[in-house]
This record gives C-alpha cells, structure tokens and sequence, in this order.
C-alpha cells in the first residue's frame, strides 16, 4: 500500500550523478520534493574503513541534503537520521534489488515524509536537481548502489 518501489525506479552505481533538469516552471516561491531512496547492498556510512558512502542532493547548485548511509555491518556509522519513524521503510533487509541470497542487505526510505524536502526556497523558470553517492567508500555497481523512485517536485 502507499508510496512504493515500481518495476522502472532508477538506480544507479553509487559513483555515479542523476541530473534532472526541470525549464519553464511557472511561478512559485518554494519547492518540495518527494521520493523513495534506497540504499542497496554494502553502503558503508562513515567511520573506518571503507567509509564515506554519502547521499547528496543538490539545486541549482547548493546542497540541501548530504547524509551517509550504512547497510554492511550493523556497527558502522549511519549521519541519516530520520525525523519521523515512518520514513523507514526496511532497515538491513534483502528487498531483492540484487537477486535473492546476497550477503548485504538493503534499506529503503521514504523521504517525502522528511521536512527537509519541504519549502525549499525556490523561484527560477529553472531547476536543476543533482543526486550521487559519494564519498572514500564508494565502490562498484557489483556491490553497492542505490536507487530513486516517484519522484515528485512541487511547486508552491
């Protein structure tokens, strides 16, 4: 039920940068993002070694969110905070992403639940979101990665 993970949700190695562009938006004042993050597989979080698996979020070029995320081992180190319980949708559970039976395990968050995302201060024709996982730890598609879906930008 409720906001869910498809079929088509875009994932992409944890290297890796989703740029969306948006051009002719109509007069606002604020932004609001809503979507699903997921952290799939080995993310390390921060702390010893391999750390610095941090999920960024940029518009226009300021960055509104950039937090670590850990799903390898439960001792290491999540920033990721969230407000509101409900936002979790799984902590460290296999949800498939990379095939029954994996080592590492996967979590999945609702973030359009988080005040963060909520009247961002915004009035251009223009808007351009940037989302990469960076950091020390980042490694390859074959071992971590993380995903977005149903994302919705809303003006106000």
């Amino acid at each position: 039920e409720g906001n869910r993970f498809g079929p088509t949700f875009l994932r992409c190695l944890t290297g890796g940068t989703i740029t969306i562009t948006l051009e002719d938006l109509p007069a606002h004042s604020v932004i609001d993002l809503d979507f699903l993050f997921a952290a799939i597989d080995s993310l390390d979080g921060e702390g010893t070694f391999p750390a610095g698996d941090f999920f960024r979020i940029d518009l226009d070029g300021t960055t509104i969110f950039r937090e670590s995320f850990a799903n390898a081992l439960p001792d290491q180190i999540q920033t990721y905070e969230p407000p509101v319980p409900e936002i979790v949708l799984a902590r460290r559970v296999d949800l498939g992403f990379s095939g029954p039976g994996g080592f590492y395990t996967d979590s999945a968050y609702d973030m359009s639940l988080d005040p963060t995302f909520d009247g961002l201060a915004h009035t251009a024709s223009t808007a351009v979101l940037v989302f990469t996982l960076e950091g020390e730890g980042v490694q390859s598609l074959e071992d971590e990665s993380w995903a977005v879906d149903n994302l919705r930008v809303r003006l106000r």
